[in-house]
């Protein structure tokens, strides 16, 4: 009779608590989520979509972030020159710690260097355009 009453105490309090709200309920998230009746009387089970496997660092962000500022360095090449932009870089490679780190992603590499003559592609391909608008004819782009 005791197995009897402790064997019911246990499903009752099982039953308690799967209700809504309850903490048991997050514990239970990973199992079945329900059961469907299909017309020919076939029951499934509902279970929940696996989760996807996230990383703990924001790969994405940091990836989104260097490609901004590659492009970024790119502009600031493009539009204050070489000199310029030279001195600029070697005037914070010169200063303070905080300001050599920024000197050192600041300096010039290939890729920014590559995204400089795009951009001079561009800005002679808007420059064409916009001369022919104003010509009414359109030169071959080179």
């Amino acid at each position: 009779m005791a197995q009897n009453q402790t064997t019911f105490s246990d499903r009752v309090q099982r039953i308690e608590g799967d209700r809504p709200g309850n903490s048991s309920r997050r514990r239970n998230r990973g199992k079945d989520h329900g059961v469907v009746v299909h017309p020919d009387g076939f029951v499934q089970t509902i279970t929940a979509r696996p989760k996807r496997l996230r990383f703990g660092f924001p790969l994405k962000a940091v990836i989104f972030a260097s490609v901004i500022a590659i492009l970024v360095k790119g502009y600031l090449i493009w539009t204050l020159g070489d000199d310029v932009y030279g001195a600029a870089v070697a005037q914070l490679l010169s200063g303070s710690q905080f300001e050599r780190a920024a000197g050192l992603i600041l300096a010039p590499d290939a890729v920014s260097l590559w995204i400089v003559d795009a951009y001079q592609q561009i800005y002679r391909f808007i420059v064409s355009v916009a001369t022919a608008l104003e010509l009414g004819t359109f030169p071959e782009v080179a």
